[in-house]
């Protein structure tokens, strides 16, 4: 198959981003897609998010990464940081 594209004239093209995955990930990569400029869905296997009791470590890089997006007083400020 060979795919080609169009002459889009006058048209402005925005480009859009399938994300798989609505856990932390997902919506940091969707974040930092829109300030690119990039439009993008977020799918995720669980209908709504729920509670089981559970928690989760953001690791260093993790932590850069939010800061970057400044959100990492945010998250902090919702923790627990040993």
């Amino acid at each position: 198959m060979t795919l080609s594209r169009a002459d889009s004239g006058d048209m402005k093209h925005t480009p859009h981003a399938i994300i798989i995955g609505g856990g932390i990930g997902g919506p940091a990569v969707s974040l930092v897609l829109r300030r690119a400029g990039i439009e993008s869905g977020i799918f995720e296997a669980y209908p709504e998010p729920t509670t089981t009791g559970s928690g989760f470590q953001i690791a260093p890089n993790g932590m850069r990464v939010l800061s970057a997006l400044g959100l990492a007083d945010r998250v902090r400020g919702r923790g627990y940081v040993e």
